[in-house]
């Protein structure tokens, strides 16, 4: 008799023991959630909220900060443009729809902000080109942007290796300068829209003329001319032209 209550005992415990096991594992599947890069906790690897380990977002603390190499208006072809080049040194990380605040001053004493949106490619200086930004005479201008609002995300900011550009020459007239450059495809595919900004430097290092334009096309690993005109004579003698192919043209931003 005892032996038979002793194996009930032990049924009854191994059925128990069953029963407990069954619902840790569906409490463990109904309550545990498996660690994302979008769950805004951080869990995983992170070594943030979201970001760093095996996210693709760099984690701000992690990342370097941009700065604002220079930024200059110009007077040409009739309007006001800007021209400044933002650093980004961070070697393995970039940073898309970046946004830029523009204080314009005014001679007038009137102040205009505008906003951009740029991509800033990993380890580089980029272009940022923006045409008729001011009606007025411009007496001096400021470009900046919240570091903490960049999003750094890990990659170069390339779908694939740049245009090179190379050839770089200058024709038309003193009147009516024209810049010319090869622009090369390093793909073995076709490149469509390629969007490129030429800067015009002066001995002192500042810029004396820039612009912007898009390659329609560029064949797989292949050529095409990239021509850059003026309707008056740069402010002063060249010395320096560089012409840099953009991952995008920056594009207006509320």
């Amino acid at each position: 008799m005892e032996w038979a209550r002793r194996r009930q005992w032990t049924v009854i415990a191994i059925i128990a023991a069953v029963v407990i096991a069954a619902l840790c594992i569906l409490a463990f599947a109904i309550f545990y959630k498996t660690p994302t890069c979008f769950d805004q906790r951080q869990d995983g690897d992170e070594t943030g909220t979201d970001c760093g380990g095996s996210c693709s977002t760099v984690c701000s603390a992690q990342a370097q900060p941009a700065s604002v190499r220079f930024a200059r208006a110009l007077a040409q072809s009739g309007r006001q443009d800007l021209i400044a080049s933002i650093d980004n040194p961070n070697r393995d990380a970039y940073a898309k729809d970046a946004r830029v605040t523009i204080d314009i001053y005014l001679q007038d004493g009137s102040t205009v902000e505008k906003h951009a949106l740029m991509t800033l490619p990993a380890n580089s200086s980029t272009p940022l080109f923006v045409p008729g930004i001011a009606d007025g005479a411009i007496q001096q201008v400021f470009v900046s942007f919240d570091q903490g609002s960049l999003v750094w995300t890990k990659g170069t900011g390339w779908d694939a290796p740049p245009p090179v550009s190379s050839n770089i020459a200058v024709g038309g007239d003193a009147t009516a300068p024209r810049v010319t450059a090869t622009v090369t495809n390093q793909t073995a595919y076709v490149e469509n829209n390629v969007p490129l900004v030429v800067a015009v430097y002066a001995a002192d290092g500042s810029v004396v003329a820039a612009s912007q334009t898009v390659v329609p096309m560029l064949p797989a690993q292949g050529s095409a001319q990239a021509v850059f005109t003026w309707n008056e004579p740069f402010s002063a003698p060249y010395a320096r032209i560089e012409v840099t192919p953009v991952p995008a043209l920056p594009t207006p931003a509320p």
